[in-house]
């Protein structure tokens, strides 16, 4: 695995920063597909547009939560301000940017005067996607890694800070566990699309979705955050999943995904949200005439 697919000397093409580009090349063609199907009182250019501000206010939340979220880590590192912003060096977390998109889209929809759980619906789409596809520019990276294993597929990292952390020892490629699974929300997602449930069915089912593919994905990560944790030595607070003498503590994406499932969970079921909605437009079965019916027809 090299994070750098070409390398021009002054100027590198990664496969982190390539696969993001195809995700959001994609995302705009299937937002676009869907506000049409929708109908949605915007055009391919608005549309186009939406799906861009959303990429970046996303990739911002996913940033800004892992910054804080490490705030003592840089501190310790004596980082400068330029650290912070490489996210190609990794640290994206992706409920920061659900946190912000969700955000966004609430305000874009309260400006526009359109539904927030359809929109919600639309874009949980592509985003599903670009988060299967994603994950496989954090195997090439080597971040967003897993745990020491002697299983057969275990991998060697020779870059980022998976082989910083374990050099030379063999761990879980959960990237590729968590691509694999993502891939199969997604499809189950769009084959669910056309099912005409409830707006804010298909976002609340992605909710628990990803809730429970995290939840077992970070049973083999090793960059995970512990909430109420304590060590050994007495000392508590927020500990990375690897800090050695750990005596006991909640992993955060345990206890994030946990409240997304029981939240996703209660407004299917308050909302009913699974019931499905009927046609607004119900036409009769009128059977194509041929010329001869036609002529016949008029001379009758």
């Amino acid at each position: 695995m090299n994070p750098v697919l070409i390398d021009f000397g002054i100027l590198q093409v990664r496969y982190y920063g390539l696969l993001y580009a195809i995700s959001l090349y994609i995302a705009i063609i299937i937002v676009q597909r869907e506000g049409r199907r929708h109908r949605l009182p915007l055009d391919d250019k608005q549309l186009s547009n939406f799906t861009l501000l959303i990429f970046l206010v996303s990739i911002l939340g996913a940033r800004l939560y892992y910054v804080l979220f490490n705030l003592d880590w840089y501190f310790r590192l004596g980082a400068s301000w330029y650290e912070f912003l490489a996210v190609w060096h990794g640290g994206l977390a992706i409920h920061g940017g659900i946190i912000a998109g969700t955000i966004y889209i609430y305000f874009f929809a309260k400006k526009r005067k359109l539904s927030f759980l359809k929109i919600g619906d639309i874009i949980i789409l592509p985003v599903m996607l670009g988060q299967a596809i994603g994950r496989i520019g954090n195997f090439m990276n080597g971040d967003a890694h897993g745990t020491p294993t002697d299983m057969a597929w275990g991998m060697i990292f020779p870059y980022g800070p998976a082989s910083r952390q374990f050099p030379e020892i063999a761990l879980h490629p959960v990237m590729l566990y968590e691509s694999f699974l993502n891939f199969g929300a997604f499809f189950l997602l769009w084959f669910l699309r056309v099912k005409r449930f409830k707006p804010g069915f298909l976002s609340f089912l992605y909710i628990i979705l990803y809730s429970v593919i995290r939840s077992f994905v970070s049973i083999f990560r090793a960059d995970d955050l512990y909430l109420w944790s304590k060590l050994k030595n007495g000392s508590s607070g927020w500990f990375m999943a690897t800090t050695p003498n750990l005596e006991w503590g909640i992993r955060a994406p345990h206890a994030i995904s946990a409240l997304g499932i029981l939240l996703g969970i209660f407004f299917i079921v308050k909302f009913k949200l699974y019931q499905k909605q009927l046609s607004s437009t119900k036409t009769a079965f009128k059977p194509r005439l041929g010329k001869r019916n036609k002529a016949f027809k008029k001379n009758n």
